[in-house]
């Protein structure tokens, strides 16, 4: 091997090439002959056995195939994807309009007059049509319509307040982002389309054509693609074949037949009912098999075209759930043994063929090769190989740097080498060209930098390259100046604007990082002094109306300190005449109290001579009770003495003349005895009489003790009330007095809480003008929530 490795590269290439032939000639032609006939046999005994398995992936693997078609039209059904393509057909449509205007422009600009120019690049513009309805329109910088092939009425009218059912104002979305600096813009709005006369989503692009400051505009609908993907798809699915005869179908789950080449008659049709030879719903195992496994095989059996036998056929079917379709395909099971009975016939062919052809190829093939190889090689590949390996080995050196100039290959031949040195060629020179470019570029890129670190944001790179990697980064460059710049004067105008006191600015322009939060910083420092004066406001409003309360509650209080100095006076005054009175009346209270000790007194004696003339009253009584018996017994002496005067008399009259004397004397005798027992009767009539009035004397002397000794009772009680008023009088007076000692105190408290009202006047009044003052300041400054601060309320 040591030896090997010191050889050149013709006598390596030479040796190697040889020996190979040879070995693999050698080896292949027993190699081949021995696997030929092991392997067809091997083959045909594992076809036999995995035929079923081998078919199934095949049938797999088409069914796939398909399945992925249609999943990349279903894809492009997506909004985004709609909106993307849309885009992306807007900008290419305006690309080739503005190729076409930038070619008339700059062809004409100095040969035709401005107007005259304007107008042919006006007719280009509108005499632009694409797609069924596709067509532009141009409008100034002040929204004014400058040329509109579809409404020429609209020409130089104002579309700055045109706005969609929304109020989306597109006309101005566009021409504001342009105004902005942008070169294009693009807006989202509904509008009206023609051909449904339904409101759908448009999608707007418009371009600045910076010679006239026009901005040119088209725009586009994002129809739902669904309905026209599925039909796209499924041209592509009838289409597709493989094999010999191989095609697909597609029915949905139903089953309803959506396409078939081969059965366009079935078309829409509902296969559920459809069975096979041996009574099998084959459509309804595609559904079940589709549902529960998404997919799977299923063998049915079924007459091949032009055939009355039916035969067994495996069909492979897989599920595309978002539009609910079975994708199938399939073979009869008789190909099979047809491939095994061509399989070992051929293989016996080959076989035989191929042991001979090995041989004689392998030894003509050895000898030409060798002598070939051996006279060429140093010709074609050695000698342009080490003119190529010097060549590179200085264009290395150039592009590191090593050296500052690099030669050009010297080309042999127009063959492998040939073309590789004219590459290498092609490459020095362009390679040159580009670093060339490339340290321009950077020259500028470092002179920016410098520029940028002292705060000037203007610079751009105006030099290019044939690098991607260089054009890209000065695109990327620019841009990102354009955008560092647009963020800081807009940054610049938001902050100008609160220093001119308007805090409803915010900045709105997209970013990310460091810069966002710069943005956000000066948004949140807006909302923060916004916040602030809303605060500012409404507690200078709130103190102003605590202010304006607290000085009507002063007035009044100070009002009512006065009437209450004065109420307290005319109280003190009353509560002094209320004081002398009741003196004057605990001096008659002990006159009374006097007076009824007095009265007591009487009626203790009247109560007394009563007990007394009661007594004397039963003293008559029993005087009279004594009379009673006397006239009782006066009475009798007359009633007998008058008897004893009748029996003198009976008696006189017998005695006659005699008697008659004794009669008169009996006469008188019973005179007497009448008169006695008359003056009886009356003395008894008289003392009966004085009786009743000295019962009646008793009685009325009984009640006089009685209402002696209530009228006793009721003086007693009177007098101890008029003790008791006495004390309470006695306390009362007290009270009073010190009640007007308290009125007194209160009368000083009042003057005092006087003095400190007028004095918290002057407080309100000055709070009321502070407040004022913060709300003017407030007022002042514009801010969001301005007009919406109202006081608190209290």
């Amino acid at each position: 091997m040591g030896y090997f490795k010191n050889l050149n590269i013709r006598v390596k290439i030479l040796s190697i090439v040889i020996i190979t032939i040879i070995v693999l000639g050698t080896i292949i032609s027993v190699k081949s002959i021995y696997s030929i006939m092991t392997l067809t046999k091997e083959n045909i005994e594992d076809y036999k056995v995995n035929a079923y398995s081998q078919k199934e992936n095949e049938l797999r693997s088409y069914v796939k195939m398909a399945q992925k078609v249609v999943k990349d039209f279903y894809e492009k059904t997506k909004k985004e994807k709609i909106q993307f393509t849309v885009e992306s057909s807007l900008k290419e449509q305006t690309d080739f309009v503005f190729s076409l205007l930038n070619s008339q422009y700059e062809k004409n600009k100095n040969k035709m007059p401005k107007q005259q120019l304007q107008k042919r690049l006006i007719e280009i513009v509108k005499g632009f049509k694409y797609g069924e309805a596709g067509y532009f329109f141009i409008n100034d910088f002040d929204y004014k319509i400058v040329a509109h092939p579809i409404r020429p009425e609209d020409e130089g009218k104002s579309f700055l307040d045109v706005r969609d059912k929304n109020g989306v104002a597109f006309i101005k979305i566009l021409t504001d982002e342009i105004k902005k600096g942008n070169t294009d813009s693009l807006v989202n709005y509904v509008w009206k389309k023609p051909s449904t006369n339904s409101y759908e989503t448009k999608v707007s692009y418009a371009k600045v054509f910076k010679p006239y400051n026009w901005i040119i505009t088209t725009g586009a609908y994002l129809d739902d693609l669904t309905e026209q993907m599925k039909e796209e798809s499924l041209e592509a699915l009838s289409q597709m074949r493989y094999a010999k005869n191989g095609y697909f179908w597609v029915n949905d789950s139903r089953p309803v037949l959506i396409m078939n080449p081969n059965s366009k008659d079935e078309i829409g049709k509902n296969l559920a009912s459809a069975t096979d030879s041996k009574g099998k719903k084959y459509f309804q195992e595609f559904v079940k098999v589709a549902k529960s496994q998404k997919e799977g095989l299923v063998s049915y059996y079924k007459n091949k075209p032009g055939e009355t036998q039916a035969k067994e056929k495996l069909s492979y079917i897989a599920y595309f759930e978002p539009w609910d379709w079975i994708i199938g395909t399939g073979t009869y099971i008789e190909d099979i043994e047809k491939n095994i009975e061509k399989m070992t016939k051929l293989a016996e062919e080959e076989i035989n063929s191929a042991i001979l052809q090995v041989v004689v190829i392998s030894v003509v093939a050895v000898i030409i090769i060798a002598l070939l190889i051996s006279f060429l090689l140093n010709k074609i590949l050695v000698e342009p190989i080490e003119d190529l390996k010097s060549g590179l080995l200085e264009f290395f050196k150039f592009l590191n740097h090593e050296s500052k100039e690099v030669k050009q290959l010297e080309i042999f031949a127009n063959d492998e080498i040939g073309h590789m040195s004219k590459m290498v060629n092609d490459n020095i020179k362009n390679t040159k060209k580009v670093i060339e470019q490339d340290q321009i570029v950077i020259d500028e890129v470092s002179n920016l930098v410098n520029h940028i670190s002292s705060g000037e944001l203007s610079g751009r790179i105006e030099n290019s390259s044939l690098n991607p990697s260089i054009k890209q980064l000065i695109v990327v460059f620019n841009e990102m100046m354009e955008h560092l710049q647009e963020i800081v004067k807009h940054s610049l105008y938001v902050i100008k604007k609160y220093q001119q006191n308007d805090f409803r600015v915010e900045t709105t322009m997209k970013c990310k990082g460091e810069l966002c939060d710069l943005m956000n910083g000066i948004n949140d420092l807006g909302h923060t002094i916004s916040d602030m004066l809303v605060e500012n406001k409404k507690n200078g409003l709130t103190l102003n109306e605590s202010a304006k309360v607290l000085r009507s509650n002063v007035d009044v209080l100070n009002n009512s300190s006065q009437e209450s100095a004065s109420s307290l006076e005319e109280t003190a005054a009353a509560l002094e005449q209320i004081t002398s009175n009741i003196r004057e009346n605990v001096e008659h209270i002990k006159t009374m109290s006097e007076y009824a000790q007095v009265l007591n007194n009487s009626s203790k004696e009247g109560n007394t001579l009563a007990t007394r003339t009661s007594a004397s009253m039963d003293q008559i009584d029993e005087q009279v009770h004594s009379i009673n018996e006397a006239i009782l017994v006066i009475d009798q002496i007359a009633f007998q003495t008058n008897i004893l005067s009748l029996n003198a008399a009976v008696e006189a009259a017998t005695a006659g003349e005699a008697g008659k004397g004794f009669a008169v004397v009996a006469q008188e005798v019973r005179n007497l005895a009448s008169r006695s027992a008359e003056a009886a009767r009356e003395i008894k009539e008289i003392v009966e009489n004085a009786t009743i009035k000295a019962n009646e004397g008793k009685t009325i002397a009984d009640e006089m003790i009685k209402g002696y000794e209530s009228l006793n009772e009721n003086i007693n009680k009177t007098i101890s009330l008029i003790e008791d008023v006495t004390g309470a009088s006695k306390e009362q007076q007290l009270g009073i007095e010190q009640i007007n000692d308290a009125i007194n105190e209160l009368d000083q408290q009042t003057q005092q809480n006087a003095n400190v009202a007028l004095k918290t006047k002057d407080v309100a009044i000055q709070t009321s003008t502070i407040s004022q003052r913060i709300v003017d300041n407030a007022d002042d400054k514009e801010f969001v929530g301005k007009d919406e601060v109202k006081a608190m309320k209290l």
